[in-house]
């Protein structure tokens, strides 16, 4: 039978809270899991931006986009480009502005200190990145709305990452 990651992490974690004798060592191991975690997230993004930096990824970046701008499919099209929206920096600072203003009403101050620097900080670090790359974005397609800021990292993508998984935990 197999076994399902979320399975097997659940079980590690298991056997590890088994093997702690106080909660100060239970703590002890969760910092380093989250260390280390942070640590290879770092590490992949690191060889990802460097990879882009050399241009060794532009090759298959324009392939992917050649590709997608021959192949349309008009109701995918609308689908990808509504859940984009979903990474829009109006709708984050909505969705945000709710759950701190729903932590806030539930006395939980720390929470939406905690949601609203870390959403402030991860924007503010995907634009220090993107300016630090500029990298300029590719013309395959009419972007529709001009675009201003450069392609890499995601703005979308991190604004969602953060905010979109920060808000569950805090709200819990």
């Amino acid at each position: 039978e197999r076994t399902s990651l979320g399975r097997l992490i659940y079980e590690a974690l298991r056997f590890a809270a088994r093997q702690v004798s106080s909660i100060y060592a239970a703590l002890g191991l969760v910092v380093v899991l989250a260390a280390t975690l942070a640590t290879i997230a770092t590490w992949a993004f690191a060889a990802i931006a460097e990879e882009m930096q050399e241009g060794t990824i532009q090759p298959f970046d324009e392939a992917v986009m050649q590709w997608a701008s021959e192949n349309r499919v008009g109701w995918l099209e609308t689908f990808l480009v509504e859940l984009t929206v979903l990474g829009d920096w109006v709708v984050v600072f909505v969705v945000v502005g709710v759950a701190a203003l729903f932590l806030s009403l539930a006395h939980r101050r720390w929470s939406v200190i905690l949601l609203l620097v870390a959403n402030i900080g991860g924007i503010a670090i995907s634009l220090a990145l993107k300016h630090g790359f500029a990298r300029p974005r590719p013309q395959f397609f009419d972007w529709g709305d001009p675009v201003i800021t450069a392609l890499f990292p995601s703005g979308h993508a991190s604004n969602a990452a953060i905010a979109y998984g920060r808000i569950p935990y805090l709200i819990r």
